[in-house]
């Protein structure tokens, strides 16, 4: 408790009465501050000063463009970060919303209208930041998969299937990167990023990943994060495809997207499930690397169902 109130002291707010951690390992300190007055701040460890400033500049863009989410807070000296025993801290208001939970596929249908909307509107709005990109990191899925994702993988010899299913689909995945279009996007846009008080929606949180990369990763990212909910009902994995066109209708309504991004998508659910399950592999997390492996099976052996959703949008 001590080390967060000698590093809160940095900021004008007011005392600490309760901390409640997030995240605390060597790679990542997250932590709520609740204070006296029951205001609540998230404190963040963020040691790339150049990468401080650059998110600084784009979520007060996304601010000022009515999007809702948290800029940092200056110090009372008007720093962006704290720095305390040569760590660097940045504070942030905690935004106290709800995430859509869903029991039905009725539920599950509006929550795809609304993500599809959120994110349309989000994609609509950041694609136009010009500020300070310097530090901000470009998405090559491409090299991702192939460079990094694939040789974790293939170390291994009970993963010869996707080794298999990748060897298939190689020439035609790398295409898919030839004409895809990038803009700036959140990269980590799941149901838990997304807040709401009531149906208003009040926050989008975590931009820790935001990149220059495709807007169809983030449709896929969505998408992806519901499927992995339930996989082991198969009503709901068939009910999960129906999802698809919901949220792309409405995603349509408010902003484009190219033929090429559209046909695009069941290649780009697989390549974001080979990142995951690579990551999982790196992290010895068995739970989070079966649930990407039979996500990445099924959206494989369902892929002509998943592309006759899509085809229609073309």
């Amino acid at each position: 408790m001590q080390k967060l109130v000698n590093i809160a002291m940095e900021w004008d707010i007011p005392d600490i009465k309760e901390e409640v951690a997030i995240k605390d390992d060597k790679d990542r300190f997250v932590y709520k501050l609740i204070c006296e007055d029951n205001t609540e701040y998230l404190l963040k460890t963020k040691n790339n000063v150049q990468q401080i400033d650059a998110e600084a500049e784009l979520l007060t863009y996304l601010a000022d463009n009515s999007i809702p989410i948290a800029v940092p807070l200056r110090t009372r000296d008007n720093r962006l970060f704290a720095t305390y025993l040569d760590n660097n801290y940045v504070l942030y208001k905690f935004i106290n919303g709800n995430h859509i939970r869903c029991e039905s596929f009725d539920e599950y249908a509006e929550a795809a209208r609304v993500y599809g909307s959120v994110l349309a509107k989000f994609h609509k709005v950041i694609k136009n930041y010009v500020g300070n990109i310097e530090y901000i990191k470009d998405m090559n899925l491409h090299n991702q998969i192939f460079t990094w994702a694939l040789p974790i993988i293939e170390k291994q010899q009970r993963y010869a299937k996707i080794r298999d299913i990748v060897f298939e689909i190689k020439d035609d995945l790398s295409e898919v990167f030839i004409d895809l279009p990038k803009q700036f996007i959140h990269r980590d846009f799941h149901e838990d990023n997304i807040l709401f008080d009531g149906k208003r929606l009040i926050g989008i949180i975590d931009f820790d990943s935001c990149m220059i990369g495709y807007k169809v990763y983030d449709i896929c990212y969505i998408l992806t994060s519901i499927l992995l909910n339930d996989l082991d009902s198969i009503e709901f994995k068939a009910n999960w495809i129906k999802l698809i066109p919901i949220l792309l209708n409405s995603y349509l309504k408010e902003n484009e997207l190219e033929d090429c991004e559209i046909s695009s998508l069941w290649y780009i659910f697989l390549a974001s499930q080979l990142t995951f399950i690579a990551w999982a592999i790196t992290q010895d997390n068995e739970k989070l690397l079966n649930d990407n492996l039979q996500g990445f099976y099924w959206i494989y052996e369902n892929r002509n169902e998943i592309i006759g959703q899509i085809e229609t949008f073309k």
